[in-house]
């Protein structure tokens, strides 16, 4: 295997049904892009990936 997309389904999806949530409600929308991936992990970045995932249980992927 040369590489594998790491997607983030729950940021592509809930985080957009939060933010629409919170512009109907409070008229407030993100102060930042939201990174949701999907990122590449290859041979020259996995290493981070796995210490992200070690270190944090739960959790996938580094930026």
């Amino acid at each position: 295997m040369d590489f594998v997309l790491n997607q983030q389904p729950f940021l592509q999806g809930f985080y957009r049904v939060l933010m629409a949530q919170q512009w109907v409600d409070f008229g407030l929308a993100p102060a930042n892009a939201i990174n949701s991936g999907p990122l590449l992990i290859d041979a020259t970045s996995v290493d981070k990936f796995l210490a992200v995932s070690e270190a944090f249980l739960g959790y996938r992927g580094a930026n």
